[in-house]
């Protein structure tokens, strides 16, 4: 059946009205040897993406897919008949008419840099990688160097530059312009000392995509690198996972963005554009009009870098006339035509931006949350729960919208803007959203959508007539790749959403666990099968939808297609009139009644390990196991006091790790932290987890708080849980109490 343009088929609906709703939330007539989501929209079909023959293990990294969805970017935890040395194999699958084949892209084995690649940055189309190898050059495996090279998608790679000392854990995160001829990395202090430009101790840009290292970072007038290096993260220059795309480096790669202290580290940190082309450096964040604090955060730059947009509680705006001081955060805006910095949240007083504003790809529209009474806003809100507005381009006012769990630009924890800024998802508890859907939230975080063109919110996986049980699974895109830029849990125009849940929101949806859905419109139905019981902590996760929705990209460990060969987590595709008709199989010889017993549904087993041993697997089904080190007091008095620990994890295998934090105040539960790893081999992993703002507010406001800490590793069948009951600290140390039994650590299980 030929699928109708999206615009033609709105333009039906539009047209029949009702009738038409009702047509749509049937199921289109489909093929029986199809396998497709019960009870599907869109006429979904599964496709199996992953290679059918896996050797058993999971899937460990998969990328965003080209705008097409013909094309997309993944690696196994363990060999495979391609790579049997045990690391990280890497391979781009491509959709025929016959099915994906999935492509080895790492070069031969005597030519392997490492025990392990890690993919950060692509051309567009998916056909030329960035990538860093690990450990080793050649077979000498205890070397601990790390190169960054370029793959070309034919087993060739081209070696950019190999550092000494390696200095990322899990991959460097390039920044590269789409033609891969600028490929930034923020360097580590000292990780190559014959580096052009370096200074001992500071972390520097460069661009490696020329073949020969150029220092980016260098400071205006003198062209040195800043004395104190550039931090990394969103205060001096992100090389952190799962970010929405926010172009610290423009496209074409000219300009870069960067953040140091300069030449002074007790001054505060400034924001800088370096033009590569034009070899100049200009300061961004410049002629204060008070009290200079220098900026809080880059927040998103436009795809030709022309405008970025950050947040400070520094005064650069006549209109900013209540700004000057550390209680009133704004959001600014700096032109590369004018060098004017407007500030784009002063069409009311006393703004006080609270987290991480959201700024859409375009620049037209920023989203924001602050616990004043602003513009329409019914009433103040807290911090647990703050007012969340927006503003867009030309409009003459701030926008209300609703009472949030807080915003973030990582798709990965809750919220995410359109390209266009013309529709935002973002999580809520707030039990005065009940009244936009004929479900109810229950008190538990569930994903709403509001659309700016009519400022309407609708809660997407809220139980229609039923009351919500538990709160969304955390994060809305749930990759764990650096070239996840542009994961996407919605479609461009917002009429798409998929999302997971534990509710079953339709009567299909029996296995009483996660599953995925699809939101069409206000349609809702499964993507998943509804069916497939899983072990503890895993389920199926969402990978990515491409712009048009027409593709959604996600990971599951049940058997949705016959060409699944394995138990162990795979990669499907379900698309809009796809899926591939089985492969015929000859009869099996029979005697007497040939229909067999009627049988149950297979139980799920647990998924092969990730780990290879001297036969390339661990038994089937073997569970990994992990521990983590006790805590220390001065661990968790740090924590209280700098809203950072550092967790040590030790795994019997190599695997992924990931660890949320939860605290309870406002009368809500809420994330507020989170952190992952990949283990490349049996041993000890670090996890650096960050406490929220608004949990290190409310620590600060009530003087106590208990933060759960959950941490899940790969296969193993249980997480491990700490219970941390933090005490503020007094007079700017950490506090006796938190130094004492005051602060309490409790490990489940140990």
């Amino acid at each position: 059946m030929k699928r109708l343009a999206r615009p033609r088929r709105r333009a039906l609906l539009a047209a029949c009205g009702c009738a038409a709703a009702l047509l749509a939330a049937v199921p289109v007539a489909m093929a029986d040897d199809i396998p497709r989501p019960p009870g599907a929209i869109d006429n979904r079909g599964y496709e199996l993406v992953s290679l059918p023959d896996k050797d058993r293990n999971p899937m460990s990294l998969v990328s965003a897919p080209t705008d097409d969805g013909g094309r997309i970017v993944y690696s196994i935890s363990g060999s495979t008949p391609d790579s049997s040395t045990g690391g990280l194999p890497v391979y781009t699958a491509s959709r025929t008419s016959a099915g994906w084949v999935s492509k080895y892209d790492l070069p031969p084995t005597p030519d392997l840099l490492g025990t392990a690649y890690f993919v950060s940055a692509a051309t567009p189309d998916l056909t030329r990688l960035v990538a860093t190898a690990f450990i080793g050059i050649g077979n000498n495996i205890g070397s601990p160097d790390l190169s960054v090279v370029t793959l070309d998608g034919a087993g060739g790679q081209t070696l950019l530059h190999t550092f000494p000392t390696a200095f990322a854990s899990s991959g460097v995160n390039a920044m590269a312009s789409d033609d891969l001829g600028h490929i930034y990395v923020l360097v580590a202090a000292d990780s190559d000392p014959l580096l052009p430009g370096v200074v001992s101790g500071a972390d520097l840009v460069y661009d490696l995509g020329g073949g020969t290292p150029q220092l980016v970072s260098r400071m205006p007038g003198t062209d040195q690198a800043p004395l104190c290096g550039t931090p990394s993260g969103e205060d001096g220059f992100a090389y952190e996972l799962y970010q929405q795309s926010e172009h610290w480096a423009s496209t074409d790669g000219r300009r870069v963005f960067f953040a140091t202290r300069g030449d002074n580290c007790s001054d505060p940190i400034q924001l800088y554009m370096r033009d590569v082309v034009a070899g100049t450096t200009t300061q961004i964040s410049t002629s204060p009009l008070g009290p200079d604090n220098g900026i809080q955060r880059f927040l998103q730059a436009t795809p030709d870098g022309s405008q970025v947009f950050y947040e400070t509680t520094t005064s650069y705006d006549p209109a900013d006339s209540a700004d000057g001081d550390d209680n009133d955060m704004d959001v600014y805006r700096w032109s590369a035509a004018t060098g004017q910095n407007v500030c784009v949240t002063c069409g009311v007083p006393n703004a006080d931006v609270l987290d991480s504003a959201i700024v859409s790809e375009d620049g037209s529209h920023v989203y924001f949350t602050s616990a004043n009474r602003l513009a329409d806003a019914p009433s103040a809100a807290d911090e647990s729960n703050p007012n969340t507005y927006v503003w867009r381009l030309g409009r003459p006012s701030i926008r209300f919208i609703a009472r949030t769990d807080g915003l973030t630009n990582l798709a990965k924890t809750g919220t995410y803007v359109t390209p266009n800024g013309n529709a935002l998802l973002f999580t809520s508890a707030y039990p005065g959203l009940d009244a936009l859907t004929d479900g109810s939230n229950g008190g538990f975080s569930e994903i709403y959508r509001y659309d700016d063109s009519d400022g309407t919110v609708t809660c997407v996986s809220c139980p229609r007539g039923g009351v919500s049980t538990s709160n969304v699974p955390f994060g809305l895109v749930r990759a764990n790749q650096s070239v996840m830029a542009d994961a996407r849990p919605m479609s461009d125009d917002g009429s798409i959403v998929v999302f997971g849940t534990n509710d079953a929101l339709v009567p299909q949806d029996v296995n009483g666990g996660r599953d995925l859905y699809e939101w069409h419109n206000g349609i809702v139905q499964l993507i998943t099968g509804g069916r497939t019981v899983y072990p503890n902590t895993v389920g199926p996760v969402l990978v990515s939808l491409t712009p048009d929705g027409h593709d959604v990209f996600f990971t599951d460990l049940a058997r949705l297609t016959s060409d699944a060969q394995d138990d162990a987590q795979k990669l499907y595709d379900a698309r809009v009139d796809g899926g591939f008709p089985p492969a015929p199989t000859p009869p099996s010889p029979c005697h007497g009644d040939c229909r067999g017993p009627i049988m149950s549904a297979p139980s799920l087993p647990a998924p092969g390990s990730a780990v290879t041993g001297p036969g390339g697997n661990a038994s089937p089904g073997s569970p990994g196991r992990f521990t983590i080190a006790r805590i220390s007091a001065r661990q968790r008095a740090a924590f209280a006091k700098r809203g950072t620990i550092v967790l040590s994890v030790r795994v019997s295998e190599r695997g992924s790790l990931e660890a949320f934090a939860t605290a309870t105040f406002g009368g809500q539960a809420r994330t507020v932290g989170g952190a992952s790893a990949t283990a490349r081999r049996a041993g000890t992993v670090t996890l650096r987890l960050r406490l929220s703002r608004a949990a290190r507010r409310e620590l600060a406001r009530k003087g106590r708080l208990r933060v759960a800490i959950d941490v899940a590793f790969g296969s193993a069948p249980d997480g491990r849980r700490l219970v941390l009951a933090l005490a503020a600290p007094k007079g700017g140390g950490a506090s006796r109490a938190a130094r004492k039994a005051t602060v309490r650590a409790t490990v489940n299980g140990r």
